[in-house]
């Protein structure tokens, strides 16, 4: 499933694009050059395939909250005006987060990456909990800390 060009006003929820709005999302997902102007949601539910988002801005709050990805998930050249949230939740695949801008405070609290995540080029104003002031991983946990990189980011 593509989604591409488009301006959302009001609440987008993915669980809406699925058929009988499930907590299990089966599609392969790429959203791309995309502004979501009111809250972005995606709480609670399951992907089984890759999602993709490319150039999009987020206007208002972006909830991840208890996701689980089998799939990669990538968040390429975006920009967050509202707060990131994504605790307790699973990336088991690999992880990309590069070349984005993030306004306001990113929350990883408890989250969990089994696979290979990065964080290249991130620009992060608000700050985050990714890691204390040592560098040392803090709220988020990596189950391959080998394969965890953290390159050309500021104020993580």
């Amino acid at each position: 499933m593509k989604i591409s060009n488009k301006s959302f006003s009001n609440l987008f929820s993915i669980r809406n694009l699925t058929e009988n709005k499930e907590d299990n999302f089966p599609f392969k997902l790429t959203i791309e050059d995309c502004e979501f102007k009111s809250i972005f949601a995606a709480n609670c539910m399951e992907f089984q395939k890759n999602i993709h988002f490319n150039n999009c801005v987020f206007y208002g709050h972006v909830g991840l909250y208890a996701i689980r990805t089998f799939g990669s998930v990538n968040f390429i050249n975006c920009h967050f005006k509202g707060q990131l949230n994504c605790p307790a939740s699973v990336f088991f695949k690999v992880t990309i987060f590069e070349g984005n801008i993030f306004d306001a405070f990113c929350d990883f609290t408890d989250t969990v990456f089994y696979d290979k995540v990065v964080f290249k080029n991130n620009i992060f104003k608000g700050g985050t909990n990714l890691k204390d002031e040592r560098g040392v991983p803090y709220a988020a946990e990596f189950q391959k800390p080998s394969k965890a990189i953290f390159k050309g980011n500021s104020n993580i």
